[in-house]
């Protein structure tokens, strides 16, 4: 059951929502909002489906994405990791399937070991992080190899800033030694641990930074926390009040047999974060809730410009089925949401949907990136 509690976790699909009136900010403008009292909506009211638009991702017959992989946007390109295969790949904005970058091997230009992968939104290059965590791999777009520079701290998990700067996340790793889980170096050199933590439990291996445009969030299991990293600072925005589901640091901290935590909290259920995205002045938080085998997924909406939040529950309709079966991958400045998910999922939810929609479908091939705009 431990290991089935971890590897749901780590591969939690992404959801969405949004809406509740009454919320606290603290003098440092962290943002508590009660998830039992956000106002909650169904998939199908808060999402326009009138103009539903899709792509499937192009697959050339022999690259087809598994059920662990994360997917990065940027300037009408999609990036996506095939942790399974160790596979990266990039797409433009219809599809097309563009290239694939370096392979798994032992050889300078290659990868090994491959774990996480961010976007130099400036110098327009990929980094990966190879060789069991030891090294960042950077290639451009078309797949060029660059250059290798070491890893200046033992991490899981990494992403680039706008001035050249790095965050750098450890797993908590149950050594009841006081540990940080993040932190920040500029170019190289490590400069300002962040997140400090004593526990004998375990964390879980998972994406943990999220980047729109210029924007860094944060966030990690199991903790309810959602936080904007700027240089050397790490911002709390919000925080997620899930009562007695809520599993926090501190409990981490009390804790001490990790196996009896994690039977305890898987059979008396427990609510965690999956992901979080912005864009357009809306906040984008996926939440998953666990008990014993069962899961069920639902988002949160904050809308900065309102000041308020919407839950929605991905479940109870063909809408909500869909979104519980998908991740979420970006919202553009047109209010318009985008999710990714296997072909037939979608083939499941077009066939019981009278709705008008552009984009050709095969049923056996690769993943499908959909779209639908937010009711503002």
């Amino acid at each position: 059951m431990k290991i089935k509690t971890l590897y749901i976790l780590s591969v939690a699909v992404l959801g969405i929502s949004c809406s509740s009136p009454k919320q606290k900010i603290d003098q440092n403008g962290c943002i508590t909002l009660n998830y039992k009292n956000i106002k909650k909506q169904k998939a199908s009211h808060y999402f326009s489906t009138n103009h539903l638009k899709f792509i499937q991702l192009e697959s050339q017959g022999i690259y087809f994405l598994s059920d662990m992989f994360e997917i990065q946007y940027f300037d009408g390109n999609y990036f996506t990791f095939d942790f399974t295969k160790q596979e990266f790949l990039r797409f433009n904005n219809d599809g097309k399937l563009l290239n694939s970058i370096s392979r798994s091997g032992q050889a300078e230009a290659e990868f090994s070991n491959a774990g996480r992968f961010t976007i130099d939104h400036n110098n327009r290059t990929l980094e990966i992080l190879s060789d069991l965590d030891k090294y960042i791999k950077r290639y451009d777009f078309d797949g060029q190899y660059l250059e290798k520079q070491a890893v200046p701290v033992r991490c899981s998990g990494f992403t680039k800033g706008q001035h050249n700067d790095y965050w750098f996340y450890m797993v908590i790793d149950g050594s009841g030694e006081h540990a940080y889980r993040l932190h920040y170096a500029d170019s190289n050199n490590l400069v300002q641990p962040h997140l400090p933590l004593t526990s004998k439990l375990l964390g879980v291996m998972e994406q943990n930074f999220f980047k729109s445009d210029n924007s860094i969030l944060f966030r990690e299991s199991f903790f309810p926390n959602i936080y904007r990293l700027e240089p050397n600072e790490v911002i709390p925005i919000i925080r997620i009040d899930f009562g007695k589901d809520a599993v926090t640091e501190a409990t981490f901290e009390e804790e001490t047999d990790p196996f009896a935590f994690f039977d305890r909290i898987s059979s008396m259920g427990f609510h965690t974060t999956t992901g979080a995205v912005e864009g357009n002045g809306v906040l984008a938080i996926s939440c998953l809730y666990q008990k014993g085998e069962s899961n069920s997924r639902s988002g949160i909406f904050y809308d900065y410009h309102e000041e308020s939040a919407t839950l929605v529950e991905f479940s109870g309709d063909n809408l909500g089925t869909l979104l519980g079966n998908s991740k979420l991958v970006r919202i553009d400045n047109a209010n318009n949401i985008y999710f990714i998910t296997d072909a037939l999922s979608f083939r499941e939810y077009l066939s019981v949907q009278d709705i008008a929609s552009t984009g050709k479908l095969s049923d056996d091939g690769n993943h499908v990136i959909f779209s639908f705009q937010i009711k503002r």
